[in-house]
C-alpha cells in the first residue's frame, strides 16, 4: 500500500492486533510512501498503541519516519520484516516491559539505529540483518537483550548496550567502528560470535561481561 495525507504525521497506519502485509503470492506486501519521488520521512510509519497486543509479519515498510513506532506494547513480534529508508531509527520502543521478538527483521539504511529499544523487558532478535543504518545496529537501554545468528554491516557502532543483561550468540559483525559497546551492564555473555573488519570489537564500560569462543 502507498500512505497519502497532509504531511508525514498525518500519514500512520495504526495497529492493535495481527497485521499480515503479505502479497496474493506470498512474498511481502509493502507499506510506502505515495509521492512520486520518494524520500526518508515521507510518513510516519507503523504506530502501535500502548499495551497493544500487535503481531507485525511479512511486511517491507519503507520511507517512513520510523517503520514501527511502539510505546509498551504487549507480546509484541515482528517476523519476517524488512524496514527501508527510515528517516529516524528503523524499530522504536519505548518503555518496553514484556518480551518482544523481533525473528528475521532487516533494517537497512534508516537515519538513526536500526531498533531502538527501552525499557525493563526483553528484546530477543533472531535470524535478522542490519546493515548500514547512519547510528547504528541495535540501541538498548535496560531490561535484557539476547541476540543469536544475527548479523550486522557497517555501522558506527553495530550494538551500544547500557545497562543491560544479555546474551550474544552465534552472531557476525564486520565493517564499521565498534561491534559492541557495553556500559554499566551486569551479567552480559558474548558467545561463539565473529568480528572482523572493525576498529575496536568489543568494548566493555563499568561492566560484568563474559566473552567466550569468539
Amino acid at each position: 500500500g502507498q500512505a497519502t495525507g497532509g504531511g508525514a504525521r498525518a500519514a500512520r497506519r495504526v495497529v492493535e492486533g495481527r497485521f499480515a502485509g503479505g502479497a496474493g503470492d506470498g512474498g511481502p506486501g509493502g507499506l510506502t510512501a505515495a509521492a512520486h519521488v520518494r524520500r526518508p520521512g515521507d510518513w510516519f510509519g507503523i504506530r502501535v498503541l500502548p499495551l497493544g497486543l500487535v503481531r507485525i509479519e511479512n511486511t517491507r515498510i519503507e520511507y517512513a519516519v520510523s517503520g514501527v513506532h511502539a510505546t509498551n506494547p504487549s507480546r509484541p513480534l515482528l517476523a519476517q520484516v524488512w524496514i527501508d529508508h527510515s528517516l529516524a531509527d528503523g524499530v522504536v520502543v519505548v518503555g518496553l516491559q514484556n518480551t518482544l521478538v523481533a525473528r528475521e527483521l532487516e533494517v537497512s539504511r534508516s537515519g538513526g539505529f536500526g531498533i531502538a529499544v527501552s525499557g525493563g523487558g526483553e528484546l530477543r532478535v533472531e535470524s535478522s540483518r542490519f546493515l548500514r543504518n547512519a547510528r547504528g545496529g541495535i540501541w538498548r537501554a535496560g531490561g535484557r537483550l539476547t541476540l543469536l545468528d544475527s548479523d550486522f554491516e557497517d555501522h558506527p557502532v553495530h550494538v551500544l548496550a547500557q545497562n543491560i543483561q544479555g546474551l550474544m550468540q552465534l552472531s557476525r559483525f564486520s565493517g564499521g567502528t565498534v561491534g559492541l559497546r557495553v556500559t554499566e551492564s551486569t551479567r552480559v555473555e558474548v558467545r561463539a560470535s565473529h568480528f572482523w573488519d572493525l576498529e575496536t570489537g568489543v568494548l566493555s564500560e563499568s561492566s560484568a561481561l563474559k566473552i567466550n569462543a569468539n
